[in-house]
This record gives C-alpha cells, sequence and structure tokens, in this order.
C-alpha cells in the first residue's frame, strides 16, 4: 500500500491500494437522519380529527414562506371513514385555518422553519395546480403510510394542501419534512 501525503503540510496521508484506489472507510445514513444530527432542520407536523364540511374540501395547507426548499419525506393518515385524501400543488390564498407548529425532530433544538402550516375543515380560496399524491383509506381507523423518497419538493412561495374527497369522516396524520441545508 502506497501512501499520499498531504502538500499543506498537515502531514496526512491517504493510503491507495494495490489498485490505485483510496482506502477509505464510510458511514451511510439517510438524508433526513444527516439533516437531523448536523443541522437540526428536520420536523414534523400532526393533525388529530380533522373533520371536513363536505365531499372534497381542502383540509390541510402548507405554504413554504422561507427562501430554502421544504422536502416532505413522509405522510401517515387515518380515519373513521373510508374514503381518499389526495395532495395537490395548490395556488391562491388559503382562508385563514387553526396553525399547525412544526416539532422539530431533534429534541431540544430551537430551530424552526419558516412557514405557514394551518388545518381547516373547508379552505376557500385555492385552486388546485396538480395531483402529486393520491391515497385510499380503505380501512377504517388503520394507519397507512406513505413514503416520498424522491421527497415533495416545495419551493419558496409555493404551496400544497390535502383535499379529502368523502363528505364525512374526521381524518389524523402526521407529515415528515426538512428544510434544505444545500447538501442534497
Amino acid at each position: 500500500m502506497t501512501q499520499i501525503k498531504d502538500a499543506t503540510g498537515t502531514g496526512k496521508s491517504l493510503k491507495v491500494t494495490d489498485e490505485n484506489r483510496a482506502a477509505t472507510d464510510s458511514v451511510s445514513r439517510s438524508i433526513t437522519q444527516h439533516i437531523n444530527e448536523i443541522y437540526e432542520k428536520h420536523f414534523s407536523i400532526t393533525f388529530d380529527a380533522i373533520d371536513p364540511t363536505g365531499a372534497d374540501d381542502y383540509f390541510l395547507y402548507f405554504k413554504n414562506t422561507g427562501t430554502k426548499n421544504i422536502h416532505l419525506t413522509k405522510f401517515r393518515l387515518r380515519s373513521t371513514v373510508v374514503g381518499s385524501v389526495e395532495l395537490h400543488r395548490v395556488t391562491g390564498t388559503a382562508s385563514s385555518g387553526t396553525t399547525l407548529t412544526p416539532v422539530n425532530r431533534f429534541l431540544g433544538s430551537t430551530n424552526a422553519v419558516t412557514s405557514t402550516i394551518e388545518t381547516d375543515p373547508n379552505f376557500t380560496g385555492l385552486s388546485e395546480a396538480g395531483v402529486l399524491i393520491r391515497l385510499r383509506l380503505d380501512t377504517v381507523d388503520k394507519d397507512y403510510t406513505v413514503d416520498a423518497p424522491s421527497h415533495i419538493i416545495i419551493p419558496p412561495g409555493q404551496a400544497i394542501a390535502g383535499l379529502w374527497d368523502a363528505a364525512t369522516g374526521a381524518l389524523s396524520g402526521t407529515v415528515d419534512f426538512y428544510e434544505d441545508q444545500g447538501v442534497n
């Protein structure tokens, strides 16, 4: 094995194998774990028993009001009745709802995310600009999970909203997300 010495004078060296490859060790971890450990910018929001007013009502609104992309990575949902939830890219100005405060997944961190996240039984003022996810909740009180390995990325100034297709039934859920730190 050969060694390459640091040209800056630190005295550190890099070992090179007989195949001319750097001899290294590496640790693999998910981007969400990395963001959480290093930057303390991974969050969850939870909502409970939101009962939309009627069929095809928006019940969750999430707008990025900051300067960095927000990556949505996982959704967990349950309902008291059978129905479908759609996640839409939306435009317009949502009517006022109940503010949800994101919880930092690095316990004790004071870091926050700049966004507007609200629930309401019937947000108005929004127009659909594309369906991102459709999830059928076909068993009452069963937890359904959607992992989004490619992430749903909300750039600054953009928004999404959750739509419930049933005329009755209460929805509960959790959304996991992180703020981009330029390491993706």
